[in-house]
């Protein structure tokens, strides 16, 4: 519309461009004019007009009014020129506006959020379907009607103050619940200048996105299995937990509970079974506890309980025997009995840590101490227990001298052969006689042997020990086969072949009386790279056992691929034998599997006559236990070979 004004302004002359031309077409009437009073006044008597000055006057006039005409012409075309322009610029600004109107209308009536339009007392004016949707209202039921007529308590004060400061000029957000929808509101003022005449208003629709927080939120504080706490909240409670007891001059309770055998159970019957007992356990722990105590999964098989407001140890020793009672009840899944135990270890606060860190870690050694102690049972922390954790360290100290220092020695334990009755084998095992602590827990340095890499050294002093010790007892008359247990880091030496086979060469023994046990773990993994190995082992003639098996997984397909000569039935089975008919079922099971696939088996940690008298039963080839002896060192070997010679039983 600028641009258009001034290019009127142009086509309209102005007062810098009149010339001389325009004042003589403007004066000349008047100059005619005078000249006639003029001669009229001069001639007046004779009243005579000489005939040049009237045909003067009239060329004059004529001429004049050509100039007048032509002028007029010319604004009239200019005015026609300039309204017709008007006129277009008119329609172009009434179409544009038309435009931007309908741009807007769509904008406001297809907006998928609630639009609408309040007065400044906050009375509806417009509003959109998406509004009338949301608030489930037709228009004429919504319109000159306040919002806060359809807003509840507690967000009627949230919208109230929403609405004064929009009327100050001021945008407002914020969240309200309507008719169980999350809607997230923002007023628009509308101002005029600096007053406020009204504003708009847009509600979103929030319920899908806050449900979807609401998950994120939830997966990050509860464990994914079992919905309980995991280990970031119970933390997180524990924490505000110690400050109310600190304010209210009460303890805090943390029991650390580890399932006893669950292992065994999830490798044996599967993962989803395992997953189902979590779940289960899981639920006993939440319904014996009040609602202000808190049971968290903290991983794998390991739960956390935390007890607020406690008064006194002897209440933490009750729940924690309630507790146990609850989890000693048989459980079913799938149309198995399982038995599962839990082993406890009690915290205190504040007299056993003032933080969360020392605290968890505390609870957790005295649950350590309490499965070592016999399991199925619970500990209160003490200060001694943190001792175990020192000796782990000094045992890792003096583990790497006792190799060069000869503290190491082989025990072994017979195998006794069901049908002859005889022995035929021992299994070489491990122990270390400390100089200061005595006979050392193979449970207590093995497992560091494995995290330093000492396994290494310490598994070839064991095979070449054992293979002269196999090879002496040849030379004395008795060709007796010598089980040697392989962990998965000798099993993945590269040099594990060469090595056995210069062993053998060393100590002059034949490799069918060496024995290699490995575990199913083991067969299980690299499954192209284990049958390789184990055909080159098959080839220098030693036999190859798997130990604890049926423990380990549910495929047995590599029972066919390996070169497999005996499976040792795990100590778990034979445990059961007369209290549980399916654990009996499974050994009969693996007994005539072995059988078919021209296996033979051996039955560990047999120790009663029952045991032996079903396996026997079984046609089960060789067992071994307590019932038959415990590991002996060497130098009682040939004694209890002289005791073999009367029948077992």
């Amino acid at each position: 519309m600028e641009q258009f004004q001034s290019q009127m302004a142009d086509d309209i002359p102005s007062h810098k461009y009149i010339t001389n031309r325009h004042y003589l077409r403007f004066f000349l009437p008047y100059i005619v004019i005078i000249i006639l009073l003029h001669d009229i006044v001069t001639n007046a008597a004779s009243h005579q007009y000489p005939q040049f000055v009237l045909l003067a006057l009239c060329i004059v006039l004529c001429f004049r009014q050509f100039y007048m005409w032509r002028e007029n012409r010319t604004l009239v075309l200019t005015y026609q020129s300039l309204q017709e322009r008007l006129e277009d610029k008119i329609n172009e600004g009434i179409q544009a506006l038309a435009k931007n109107e309908l741009h807007y209308k769509t904008l406001f009536e297809n907006h998928p959020d609630a639009v609408f339009s309040l007065d400044t007392s906050g009375n509806f004016q417009a509003m959109n379907v998406s509004c009338t949707k949301i608030f489930h209202y037709s228009h004429k039921e919504l319109a000159g009607r306040p919002l806060l007529n359809y807003v509840t308590d507690p967000y009627r004060h949230v919208v109230r103050d929403a609405i004064r400061h929009a009327k100050s000029g001021k945008p407002q957000t914020f969240d309200i619940l309507f008719n169980e929808t999350h809607l997230q509101v923002t007023f628009i003022p509308t101002m005029l200048g600096t007053k406020c005449i009204g504003m708009y208003g847009i509600a979103k629709d929030m319920t899908e996105l806050k449900e979807k927080q609401q998950q994120v939120e939830h997966m990050a504080f509860h464990d994914a299995l079992t919905g309980l706490a995991n280990r970031r909240q119970f933390e997180m409670r524990l924490e505000e937990a110690m400050k109310l007891a600190t304010k209210r001059e009460t303890m805090v309770a943390v029991l650390f509970i580890d399932l006893d055998r669950f292992k065994k159970i999830n490798d044996r019957l599967g993962h989803d079974v395992g997953d189902l007992l979590l779940i289960e356990i899981g639920q006993r722990l939440a319904s014996a506890l009040r609602s202000k105590d808190v049971v968290a999964r903290q991983g794998g098989d390991e739960f956390t309980v935390l007890l607020t407001d406690v008064f006194s140890k002897k209440s933490a020793a009750l729940v924690a025997e309630r507790l146990m009672e609850l989890l000693n009840e048989p459980v079913y899944i799938g149309g198995h009995e399982l038995k599962i135990t839990p082993s406890i270890g009690i915290a205190m606060y504040p007299s056993h840590g003032t933080n969360v860190t020392k605290l968890m870690k505390h609870a957790d050694i005295a649950m350590y101490r309490a499965k070592a102690s016999g399991k199925n049972k619970y500990m209160f922390y003490a200060a001694k227990m943190s001792d175990v954790e020192d000796e782990k360290h000094f045992l890792e100290g003096e583990l790497s001298k006792a190799l060069q220092n000869e503290e190491l020695v082989l025990h072994y334990q017979p195998q006794v052969d069901l049908a002859t009755k005889r022995i035929v084998g021992f299994e070489a095992l491990l122990r270390w006689h400390h100089p200061k602590l005595g006979l050392v827990s193979p449970a207590s340095f093995i497992p560091l042997a494995e995290e330093t890499g000492l396994i290494i050294p310490m598994g070839e002093w064991i095979i070449r020990t054992a293979c002269k010790q196999a090879a002496t007892w040849r030379d004395g008359g008795y060709e007796l086969k010598v089980g040697v247990n392989l962990s998965p880091l000798q099993f993945n030496q590269s040099n594990l072949v060469g090595l056995i086979a210069h062993i053998l060469k060393e100590t002059k023994l034949p490799p069918h009386l060496l024995d290699l046990e490995i575990t199913e773990g083991i067969a299980m993994k690299k499954e192209e790279q284990v049958i390789k190995k184990l055909h080159q082992l098959k080839e220098l003639g030693v036999q190859i056992s798997i130990d604890d098996f049926g423990t380990g997984y549910s495929s047995l397909s590599y029972l066919t691929k390996y070169p497999i000569h005996t499976l040792k039935i795990a100590r778990e089975f034979i445990r059961e034998i007369g209290t549980s008919r399916q654990e009996e079922a499974i050994i009969s099971s693996i007994v005539m599997m072995a059988k078919n696939l021209g296996l033979t088996v051996i039955a560990e940690g047999v120790e009663t006559n029952v045991q032996w008298q079903f396996l026997e039963k079984q046609d089960c080839d060789h067992i071994q236990g307590f019932y038959i002896s415990k590991p002996i060192p060497e130098t009682e070997i040939i004694a209890l070979l002289q005791k073999s010679e009367a029948h077992y039983g």
